[in-house]
C-alpha cells in the first residue's frame, strides 16, 4: 500500500476520533502544531523517522514530550502510530488530515509567497478571487520572499499561479530565448 494511501486512512481514523466541532477544532490545532514541530525541529523529525528506537519506547517518549500539549485522544492516536510502527508517516498523516478537514468544511489551503507582507485589502481581494475560481474559501499560509521582487506566488495543491516580478521576468527570458532568430 502506498504511503499516501496509508496516511489518508490514518487521517480518516483520526478524524473519526473527534466527531463534534470542538474536538475537530482541537484535533486541527494539534495537527498544525505537530506539523510545525516536525518542520522546525530536526531532532523531532529524526526521532519520528528513526528505525533504531523501538515502537514502545517511541510511544513512551511521545507521552513524555507531548502529554501536556495535545488533547488526550491525539496523544493516544500518536502512541498507537508508534506502537504500530507507523509514526514515520506522521508528516503525511498530518497533511492528509488537514486536507480532509478543509474539504469537509468547504475550504482549501493555499500558500502565498509575496515579496512584501500582504495588506488585509490584498489578502481579501486574493481570497475573493480564489473563492470565485475554486468555489471554496481559502485558508492562506502567508510567507515573505524578497527574491520575488514584487507580486506573489499562489500554490494550492497542484495549482501554481506565479504573479511575481521574478516569475514574469523568467517567463519573458524563456520566451525570448525560444523565439526564432532572424
Amino acid at each position: 500500500m502506498s504511503v499516501q494511501r496509508t496516511a489518508k486512512r490514518y487521517a480518516l481514523a483520526l478524524a473519526h476520533l473527534g466527531r463534534d466541532a470542538k474536538a475537530q477544532q482541537r484535533t486541527l490545532t494539534d495537527v498544525i502544531a505537530l506539523q510545525k514541530l516536525y518542520a522546525h525541529s530536526r531532532e523531532f523529525a529524526l526521532f519520528v523517522r528513526s528505525p533504531l528506537i523501538r515502537p514502545l519506547r517511541k510511544a513512551a517518549i511521545l507521552r513524555s514530550l507531548l502529554g501536556q500539549s495535545v488533547a488526550p485522544f491525539t496523544l493516544n492516536f500518536l502512541q498507537l502510530l508508534a506502537r504500530k510502527n507507523r509514526i514515520a508517516l506522521l508528516a503525511d498523516i498530518c497533511a492528509a488530515y488537514k486536507q480532509q478537514h478543509y474539504e469537509a468544511i468547504g475550504c482549501v489551503e493555499a500558500e502565498v509567497k509575496s515579496a512584501y507582507p500582504m495588506t488585509e485589502a490584498q489578502q481579501g481581494a486574493l481570497a475573493r478571487w480564489v473563492q470565485k475560481e475554486v468555489k471554496r474559501k481559502p485558508i492562506f499560509q502567508l510567507k515573505t520572499d524578497s527574491s520575488l521582487l514584487g507580486g506573489y506566488v499562489l500554490q494550492m495543491g497542484e495549482l501554481r499561479l506565479d504573479m511575481s516580478v521574478k516569475g514574469q521576468l523568467q517567463y519573458l527570458q524563456q520566451t525570448l530565448a525560444a523565439a526564432p532568430k532572424q
